[in-house]
């Protein structure tokens, strides 16, 4: 039944038009001087953001590859909405402030790509941290990489894009560093706290997370966030080698990573 309704829901998707969300995040993204252009995954399209320092080079010493939060997966409970896409576009802020070439990987159907091939409504719900997902986002880094060398890799995961980039990582043998901002490590716990229907059809990194040991880890976590609760983190990282829990006080889900991002990118240069 569930299944029934998401798909009548897609199809009214269709006859929607453009949403808000993506316009918006696309607008932002002009504003700040990002570059933008499509890459093929598989077997979904994404859209990748360069920063001002990524657009001045082909060939990286270091590159930054950041992943977004879930957005707005839900319109409400029982609907997932038109638009994932995050309504507050905070990941472009920290892009913007990085100084390092950076790159920001869109997820598949995000920044308005709903509608394109292979999409449904199941990748930004139950599916959001799929294995399919990340073999695609996978994929896609790999075929921009073909183009654009890095020597050193360190992925950047923001709430969802946390749980993300903890099974990105491990593909690329040039990763040094993984930063988790606010990110959800334990899905299982992160649902349940909240009392939604468990994400039986994604990966949860706490379970199945294998991490090499030579890749430093950094998880900030804040400690008013009544999102994704701080102890999850910490638990995460206490699991981990090689792993390093940074607890900020007073930060929260939203607040304030984009005021403090420049501080905290130093940190993880120490």
């Amino acid at each position: 039944m569930r299944a029934t309704c998401l798909q009548w829901f897609f199809v009214f998707t269709l006859l929607a038009g453009c949403a808000s969300p993506s316009t918006k995040f696309l607008e932002t993204a002009e504003k700040y001087g990002f570059s933008t252009h499509l890459q093929q995954g598989k077997p979904y399209l994404h859209r990748v953001f360069l920063n001002l320092a990524a657009q001045q080079a082909m060939i990286y010493e270091e590159l930054h590859v950041y992943l977004d939060g879930d957005g707005t997966p839900f319109e409400t409970a029982n609907f997932p909405a038109q638009d994932p896409t995050a309504r507050n576009p905070l990941i472009l802020d920290l892009l913007f402030q990085d100084k390092t070439p950076a790159i920001l990987l869109g997820r598949p159907c995000y920044y308005g790509l709903q509608f394109s091939t292979n999409c449904s409504p199941e990748l930004w719900t139950t599916q959001r941290y799929s294995r399919e997902v990340v073999e695609s986002l996978v994929f896609s880094l790999r075929q921009f990489l073909k183009k654009r060398s890095a020597t050193n890799l360190t992925f950047i995961g923001y709430s969802g894009g946390g749980a993300l980039v903890i099974f990105l990582a491990s593909y690329f043998p040039q990763t040094g560093s993984i930063v988790t901002i606010a990110g959800n490590l334990d899905t299982q716990a992160w649902c349940d706290f909240h009392d939604y229907l468990p994400l039986q059809e994604s990966l949860n990194p706490t379970k199945q997370a294998k991490i090499p040991v030579e890749i430093k880890q950094f998880h900030f976590a804040g400690l008013a966030d009544e999102n994704v609760p701080a102890k999850m983190i910490e638990r995460f990282s206490l699991h981990q080698k090689n792993s390093r829990y940074i607890p900020l006080e007073n930060f929260t889900h939203e607040c304030c990573w984009a005021e403090r991002w420049g501080d905290l990118l130093r940190q993880i240069r120490k």
